[in-house]
């Protein structure tokens, strides 16, 4: 898992990128992170204060594990539904969750996956479970001790509660300039967040995530990225998954420095609209 940072003399001016595989030879290119968060740092330059409104975003693969993965890997948990800790507690089997695009696998076999092993920590070969299908929930993710009565466990047994390994979303057929392309309306590009906080883990799941290093306004449908600054995403997860209307055509591994979904994700980009931005009053 191999993460770099870019720097302009402009201290707001950054870049990010990273490049995540269990084999050297295979998916691993830091020269392209490398160039990647180089070219970001470039374009944020001069950035200006963002207004606050309404925007679709399209937000870069690691983005999601802050903002789109929370929900797969953390709230469809069994244990932490059981203790009152999820934004799906009233949820079951069959209930609508997000839009139709919208497919999402909990996947321990994932080649070359950072969190893919023979068995859980009970001794349960890994599986691949569809969690999320055209926006359906499917299953929750559990172990031996939390299945139900004829219900086999997941493979997803921690040591004391279930964890996720890989979670991978079904990419869409849409490259990152066709996402800017198609998309209505004032539309950000977010390259990465952190802070992520959540008013609280009850239903919707409300919360607010500030984007850092790149942040662009795509005009003339992305033929021009206007740097901006001190925006920040206020939503909730249900919204995050209904509000996903486009993907792109390649997902990517993605790790980061404790993100909110604490697990390895596959995801593409993906372009989500009308998102609440806001700003400070200073």
């Amino acid at each position: 898992n191999f993460r770099i940072r870019a720097f302009a003399e402009d201290m707001y001016a950054t870049g990010e990128a990273l490049t995540v595989s269990t084999h050297l030879e295979k998916y691993f290119d830091p020269i392209a992170a490398a160039t990647e968060a180089g070219q970001i740092c470039k374009q944020a330059i001069g950035g200006k204060k963002g207004s606050p409104g309404i925007y679709n975003i399209i937000i870069y693969p690691k983005v999601s594990t802050e903002i789109q993965a929370p929900t797969p890997a953390l709230a469809m948990n069994k244990y932490v539904m059981k203790m009152g800790l999820s934004w799906l507690i009233g949820k079951k089997k069959g209930d609508k969750i997000g839009n139709a695009k919208v497919t999402i696998r909990d996947d321990g076999t994932r080649e070359y996956g950072l969190a893919t092993s023979p068995f859980d920590e009970e001794g349960v070969p890994r599986k691949r479970t569809i969690l999320i299908k055209d926006g359906i929930i499917q299953n929750f993710f559990t172990n031996t001790s939390l299945s139900e009565k004829d219900e086999e466990s997941t493979a997803n047994a921690g040591i004391t509660i279930p964890k996720p390994t890989n979670t991978v979303f079904k990419p869409g057929d849409h490259t990152l300039e066709e996402l800017m392309e198609i998309s209505e309306g004032p539309t950000l590009l977010i390259t990465s967040t952190w802070y992520t906080r959540y008013q609280s883990y009850a239903p919707p799941g409300v919360f607010s995530s500030l984007p850092k290093d790149g942040i662009f306004l795509v005009e003339n449908h992305g033929r021009n990225l206007t740097p901006l600054r001190e925006l920040r995403i206020n939503s909730n997860q249900y919204e995050m998954l209904e509000n996903t209307i486009a993907l792109g055509k390649e997902n990517k591994q993605v790790s980061t420095w404790l993100n909110t979904s604490n697990n390895t994700v596959f995801a593409p980009y993906m372009l989500i609209k009308s998102i609440k931005m806001t700003t400070g009053t200073k």
